[in-house]
């Protein structure tokens, strides 16, 4: 045995026996039962954390050997210790459930329930306790429920009958050993009479020779209560462009929630009518709920609708169910808002379809009172007082104009409901034709307008002029005020949205370089701008308005509509020619007084928040109902919230877009040429040679002309593809495509801007020659340009002794080390002509034996006696974010902490920050670059490192890269940064697990390579970083393996002092090879927590302990992390401070998870720094 192991097992018996108490537990048979609610599965497991969570363990399954469909079984587990567990069907952890009998559960980890084993220990006591969420069980049985009691205990301390103490409401139940049942520990009173209405509490005492325990539960007897579950809909429309999966794979949608024990096979979800839309109505208990939804059976995803998340776990979203006696009515058929053209899409027979619901506390429908009226004229209707459905046969609906459905009712309790429904009906060869909800206004507008001024209730597109040339809009509206504006957004489908014009705080189609956006208004109006209103917007960014004015008639104004022409030649000049889909949308707003032409900001008072957050439109088309334009315009999150900032989009069909082709206006609009499709992006290239595809309309068409920078070229078609392989100049390169269609029309294409860029910047590196204390360095420069440069060296301040370098300009420097010891750090700068720099960076370590150089495989000696502090930055003060963190520095100093690991704190749409989207922009609820900046500063003040969370085994689905992909397909040139099942962008990309949202990235691929060591390098060299702890290092690693040692020679060679810790197994020795410093230790962290939970030996755990690395390995230790159970959690407090003893004296580099040294029992919730068990004093010390 080696020193270290002698002393860290010394300690660890000194522990034992200093913490006196028996560390290493007894065990207790403890009987498990559960009465599973489905009936098509083979076999039931208790699975928990004393068998590793592992769901196929035969040693766990449950057997129901009397047939009454309980399944129990008993097994042996370590007292003193938190066990957490589920019940498992068939090894799926989609049939996975929460123990309905123990009203302890972990809110805060997927509801596992919770078992505190004592010995003696009350397994189950019933009726239950008020549970975890607060919720008190309620006995509504005719006689009242049994006093039940499973009691379990070791075989070697046998129960103490005679101590058997049950009370119930105070009064002691007489002789209750009478009532219990050895063979099965079971304690069964029936009671003698009916409690009495109200709170009961049971108290059961019961001792051994070990110990006396006792267990209450406070519970209401109340026969006469009605247990209310109220209709709640749910929703996931695959039409939001939030929507991480590719929708023609989905096949099965569920919603999960605590309510149905997070199991898909309960509440499956229908798209009946194919429109994308899944839906389940499912009934709940009202009160709060998390919940998600499951796609194809394994793919999780949030409710993008809903901007709401569970309190206790952002990463789920929270509904609240509430009882009242509100009526409502949902229109089942048809489709409200639904435009039919007559003799085509109007089915042979109308009929109408709705569901009356009277709400919980309403009573029932009052039948007398329902009336329906189509256009004003009764209907003749039925009603199902059963269903709630009432119907009507052979609607007759107006041609030309919205048609009204309007139906009303009262319930019984007196309160009344009435909604009109707008459906149209048009005659072929109209054009375009839609009609928009009335009364759907969603805000109170200003005093001096009135809703109807904002409420758009149709619109209408024809081809007019002799040739169908020109095309004709009217936009019906309900009034129109001096303050009145519409905004209408012509554009190609894009895949990726921005933020809208004109001060709107809206989300539309990213339209820059691919459509047109105009501001309509009253040119009468006294607040009207005429330099951006009635006039084409031609491009976003910048904003260029174009020269083309929109007329609008003035006698249509006086009848509340928006007349006006637009020639199609000018739109086809800025889109193409109109053979594709071309995305419309239209809404309303307030113009400002002040003449700017931006909107009003809605108010509080208004219906908003007063913030940059809540849309600032009134009123939108192609919605496709009141409903849902209320669900999308309300779905935004102010910044602080979770997954805030977002804004509202108008982003999908039936989410404000209407996606129309020609035909839909007419047959015979005209065409100017065929439609010219480019289908390699026009992005910024890192690589001169880019091929330049695309595809022309008019299949006939085998030439174009591709003009490139002002040179003609002529280039075939390849099955139908014309691509030319361009060398791009550094900058722009301006492409333009002209093609002569079959019929002798020629189209020129929109420009496209490729640009180039490539880095000028020189490169320098240093080797290093010793010989006894006198070194020899040496610099390394390139430049790409070769130019000439210059260098620059310095050492640092903080070196041992001050080592004087001059002349500066020299590549190579000679120089004796001093007598002191200690780590000398030197530096090169080196600069070309074009006063471009770049450095690089270098130590020596002095000892009396003389001097060695840094190596990659070393790591810098202040990371032998570092103390790592791994922060959640939301959850690790009220304050939040970066400056919350510096405002706690004294507390970590007074700790002994001295550096600190910050989960991701990128910017990504999760909460847990695992889901990156711009590596080079911080989370905007964490605060700016600058505030980031200051805690940097203010922790190296202290004597605090601090590495960042890397995580490059994936980025985000919304990042730009995979955006792209998703657009341009194999022509994108961040097709090949990703891992596909089949072609690059046109099959199904990679992910690990369940984590749909996190393609992974394909480091074979040498630019991903540069790309993410060039972000590495960016927060090291920017905000002097001191390293990195890599997520899913064991991922990329296994897909590539040249990653991690080109990342590690580039940030060394710039700081060799940077500490990168792997999340890989430390027992994997190829992490320690040129690629990190430190790796997960999860061997020794199971193994002591084995060895204090009784379930392995000590001796095991002494043995990881011995475990040889590599000599300059550090495994990382640890007992908890934001993955890992707390011990707080799990084990009582002096098996905690024992665990972490262990830790704080093995080899390695030790970490504490915030708020582990006051006892934090959530991972990820907000830390409760008071210290009610007073452990902090004891992790000083350590």
């Amino acid at each position: 045995m080696s020193s270290r192991s002698k002393n860290i097992f010394m300690a660890f018996l000194m522990a034992v026996t200093l913490f006196g108490a028996p560390l290493f537990s007894q065990t207790v048979p403890v009987t498990f039962h559960f009465d599973p609610p489905l009936d098509n599965f083979q076999v039931v497991r208790v699975v928990g954390s004393f068998n590793g969570w592992n769901n196929a363990d035969n040693a766990l399954t449950m057997t129901d050997t009397d047939g009454d469909g309980v399944f129990t079984l008993t097994t042996p587990l370590a007292t003193g210790i938190t066990h957490m567990y589920k019940f498992c069907l068939d090894a799926d952890w989609g049939q996975a459930f929460t123990d309905p009998d123990n009203p302890v559960f972990n809110v805060a980890d997927n509801n596992n329930s919770v078992l505190d084993l004592t010995d003696p220990n009350i397994t189950y006591l019933l009726p239950m306790d008020i549970n975890s969420s607060g919720a008190q069980y309620v006995d509504v049985s005719a006689d009242g429920e049994s006093v039940r009691a499973v009691i379990d205990n070791s075989a070697g301390f046998p129960l103490d009958l005679t101590t058997l103490e049950v009370l119930y409401d105070g009064n002691t139940i007489e002789n209750p050993s009478q009532y219990f049942t050895i063979e099965t520990g079971e304690f069964l009173y029936n009671m003698p009479s009916t409690p009495s209405i109200g709170e009961h509490t049971i108290q059961v005492t019961i001792g051994s020779a070990i110990d006396t325990i006792s267990r209450s539960s406070t519970y209401r007897y109340d026969p006469s209560m009605v247990v209310y579950h109220v209709p709640t809909d749910f929703y996931f429309d695959t039409h939001n462009s939030r929507t991480p999966f590719l929708t023609g794979n989905i096949n099965s949608v569920s919603v999960m929630g605590t309510f149905n024990n997070w199991n898909n096979q309960f509440d499956p979800m229908q798209d009946e009518d194919g429109d994308g839309v899944w839906e389940a109505t499912t009934l709940l208990e009202p009160h709060g709920w998390p919940y998600k939804f499951q796609i194809n059976g394994g793919l999780w995803t949030n409710d993008f609708d809903n901007p709401e998340f569970n309190p206790d776990n952002p990463d789920n979203n929270w509904i609240v169910v509430v009882t009242d006696s509100v009526p409502t009515i949902k229109l089942l058929t048809p489709q409200e808002c639904t435009t039919y053209i007559n003799g085509q899409t109007l089915p042979p027979s109308l009929d109408l379809t709705a569901r009356l619901s009277p709400g919980i506390l309403g009573g029932n429908v009052d039948e007398s009172t329902i009336l329906a009226t189509l256009n004003d004229d009764p209907l003749t209707v039925e009603f199902d007082a059963e269903t709630g459905i009432l119907s009507a046969t052979q609607l007759l609906l107006m041609s030309g104009s919205p048609n009204h459905i309007q139906i009303g009712f009262s319930n019984t309790a007196g309160v009344s409901v009435s909604n009109i429904f707008t459906l149209g009906l048009f005659e072929p060869g109209t054009g375009f034709n839609n009609v928009d909800a009335i009364g759907d206004v969603q805000y109170t507008p200003p005093s001096e307008i009135s809703p109807e001024e904002l409420d758009i209730e149709q619109f209408r597109i024809e081809a007019i002029g002799e040739d169908y040339d020109q095309l004709h809009f009217v936009v019906k509206m309900g009034g129109i005020n001096d303050r009145t504006r519409l905004g209408l957004l012509v554009t190609n489908p894009v895949s990726t949205l921005a933020d809208g014009p004109r001060e709107l705080d809206l989300e539309l189609p990213d339209w820059n370089g691919a459509g047109i956006f105009l501001s309509l208004a009253d040119p009468n109006s006294v607040t009207f701008n005429s330099t951006i209103e009635n006039r084409f917007q031609e491009s976003r960014d910048p904003e260029i308005f174009g020269n083309q004015v929109v007329q609008i008639d003035a006698g249509a104004l006086t009848l509340n509509q928006f007349d006006f022409i637009v020639p199609l030649a000018y739109l086809d000049s800025l889109l193409g020619g109109w053979n594709q889909e071309r995305v419309f949308i239209l809404f309303s707003y307030v113009a400002e007084s002040d003449g700017s032409g931006n909107s009003t900001e809605i108010s509080e008072t208004q219906g908003g928040i007063d913030g940059p957050e809540d849309p600032d439109i009134y009123d939108a088309a192609f919605i496709r109902s009141g409903f849902w334009q209320n669900r999308i315009l309300t779905n935004y999150i102010p910044a602080g919230n979770t997954s805030g900032p977002r804004l509202s989009a108008l982003d999908g069909t039936g989410r404000g877009q209407a996606i129309l082709e020609s035909s839909d206006i007419s047959d015979s609009l005209a065409t100017f040429g065929p439609v010219i499709t480019f289908l390699s992006p026009d992005v910024t290239y890192w690589h001169p040679e880019v091929d330049i595809a695309w595809m022309v309309s008019d299949t006939l068409v085998n030439s174009t002309t591709l003009t490139l920078n002002g040179v003609e070229y002529e280039v075939e078609a390849v099955d139908g593809v014309f691509t030319y392989a361009a060398t791009l100049v550094e900058g722009e390169n301006t492409a333009v495509v002209r093609a002569v269609g079959n019929n002798g029309f020629a189209t020129t294409s929109i420009p496209r801007i490729y640009s180039y860029t490539t880095n000028h910047n020189p490169s320098v590196s240093i080797s290093i020659e010793t010989n006894d204390r006198v070194m020899v360095l040496t610099a390394h420069g390139v430049s790409p340009d070769s130019l000439n440069m210059t260098y620059t060296w310095w050492g640092d301040a903080s070196n041992p002794a001050p080592i004087t370098i001059l002349p500066f300009n020299y590549t190579s420097i000679t120089r004796t080390i001093p007598a002191a010891n200690g780590e000398y750090f030197f530096n090169v700068r080196v600069k070309d002509s074009e006063n471009r720099t770049s450095t690089a960076r270098c130590y020596i370590t002095a000892t009396d034996s003389g001097i060695t150089a840094g190596g990659l495989e070393n790591h810098a000696k202040w990371i032998d006696s570092a103390i790592f502090y791994e922060i959640y930055p939301r959850s690790f003060s009220e304050q939040g974010g970066f400056s919350g963190i510096q405002a706690r520095i004294p507390d970590m100093l007074d700790l002994g902490i001295n550096a600190v690991w910050l989960m991701p704190i990128f910017e990504g749409p999760t909460t847990h920050g695992y889901e990156i989207t711009d590596y080079y922009e911080l989370e905007q609820d964490f605060g700016t670059e600058g505030e980031f900046e200051s805690l940097v500063t203010a922790l190296h003040a202290n004597g605090i490192k601090i590495i960042l969370d890397f995580v490059v085994n994936h980025t985000g689905i919304g990042h730009s890269f995979i955006q792209n992909v998703f657009q341009y397909h194999e022509y994108s040139p961040w097709a090949d940064w990703y891992l596909w099942d089949g072609e690059a962008g046109n099959s199904n990309y990679e992910y690990y697990f369940d984590w749909a949202s996190l393609p992974n990235l394909n480091h074979s691929n040498p630019d991903v390579r540069a790309e993410f060591i060039n972000v590495a390098k960016y927060w090291v060299t920017n905000f002097s970083i001191d390293g990195y702890r890599c997520d899913v290092a064991w991922g990329v690693e296994e897909r590539n393996t040249q990653f991690w040692q080109e990342w590690r020679q580039a940030l060394k060679n710039i700081k060799p002092e940077v500490f990168l810790e792997a999340e890989a197994s430390s027992a994997e020795s190829v992490f320690y090879d040129n690629r990190f410093d430190s790796a997960n230790d999860w061997e020794l962290r199971n193994r002591i927590l084995e060895a204090i939970q009784g379930t392995n030996t000590i001796g095991a755990m002494d043995a990881e302990l011995r475990r040889s690395y590599p000599t300059d390995a550090r495994p990382f230790r640890f007992l908890e992390n934001h993955d890992e159970s707390r011990m707080a959690a799990t084990f009582d407090t002096q098996r905690s401070k024992l665990a972490h003893s262990i830790i704080m004296m093995a080899n390695g580099v030790p970490l504490v998870y915030s708020g582990g040294e006051v006892g934090e029992e959530s991972g990820r919730g907000l830390i409760n720094w008071s210290d009610p068990d007073n452990i902090r004093p004891y992790f000083k010390r350590l």
